[in-house]
């Protein structure tokens, strides 16, 4: 019926490949040039939420998720006399941004920056801003 066995035993086997090494690659997710992504969800060994910069990750699907943060710099008007903020350099500040920014858009950060500024009022000092945008996981470029 199909002929010698031998050849269609190959041709399943090779079939299967195909499809596992598609399925494998469609898992691979890239990080895009000035972005962060963040991948979250249960990982071997590793906390719910972590943040990989301009590399790429396996993200297993129905057990993980994955965002990305722009690394752009953000300009907040009306603030003084204006302020730019961005996802800080640090692990430490990526982390937090990831856990405060991820999936806000560039109006909602910057609504949220001036809450927090609102919380330090005018008399705050300069290290009290940092410090407030800082919990963030967000740095100024430029006052």
């Amino acid at each position: 019926m199909f002929g010698n066995p031998l050849i269609f035993f190959l041709g399943v086997l090779l079939l299967f490949v195909a499809i596992a090494l598609g399925a494998l690659l469609a898992c691979y997710k890239r990080c895009p040039r000035g972005k962060l992504i963040v991948v979250y969800g249960p990982a071997r060994g590793q906390r719910p939420r972590f943040v990989i910069t301009s590399q790429g990750r396996f993200v297993l699907p129905l057990l993980q998720d994955y965002a990305f943060l722009s690394l752009a710099s953000i300009r907040v008007p009306d603030v003084g006399r204006g302020l730019t903020v961005k996802i800080g350099e640090t692990a430490e500040l990526r982390n937090s941004a990831a856990l405060n920014l991820l999936k806000l858009s560039e109006n909602e950060i910057v609504r949220l920056v001036r809450e927090r500024l609102k919380e330090v009022g005018e008399e705050g000092t300069e290290s009290v801003v940092r410090a407030k945008l800082n919990e963030l996981g967000l740095e100024v470029v430029q006052e």
